[in-house]
């Protein structure tokens, strides 16, 4: 049995918030909490409720929360209640970024997670502890750490997974 097959918990890891983004998130509930009082003063409460069940539907379901699981031999990448598992066993390279593509992280500070050569199979993440994110990839893989990369060893180069 290998380590990585060994290493069957699960760690969670929350996404690192950028202070930028978390003022542009806090706008639009301020703006539908201001519709409210507007509409309670206007004698429509209802009016100024739909703004405030739209906002917490679309938080609650494709927003919040947002965080990055290992169980086992997955990497699941959670937002909302969107969840994209990848087989750890595929990951051929994480490096870090702070490329501004859609993805379930809350920061520029990012990882993009790459796992085949597609465009679509890769992810980004932003853990907020960086370095506890990779030592336990790198604990539950074949992947080599370089600073914050990871990447397949090279053929000359001995698995630190035995």
């Amino acid at each position: 049995m290998t380590l990585a097959e060994a290493r069957v918990d699960t760690v969670w890891f929350r996404s690192k918030l950028d202070g930028v983004l978390a003022v542009l998130l806090t706008l639009p509930p301020i703006s539908a909490v201001l519709a409210l009082v507007g509409a309670v003063r206007d004698g429509r409460p209802l009016h100024g409720l739909v703004p405030i069940a739209l906002l917490l539907a679309v938080y609650g379901l494709f927003l919040f929360p947002v965080g990055y699981v290992l169980d086992g031999g997955w990497l699941t990448v959670r937002t909302g209640v969107l969840r994209a598992r990848v087989p750890l066993a595929r990951i051929r390279s994480v490096r870090p970024t702070h490329a501004p593509w859609s993805a379930a992280a809350l920061s520029l500070d990012r990882f993009e997670i790459r796992w085949g050569d597609g465009r679509f199979e890769r992810t980004f993440v932003s853990p907020a502890e960086r370095d506890r994110f990779l030592d336990e990839l790198q604990a539950r893989t074949s992947l080599t750490r370089d600073g914050d990369t990871l990447v397949a060893p090279t053929p000359d180069t001995p698995s630190p997974v035995q």
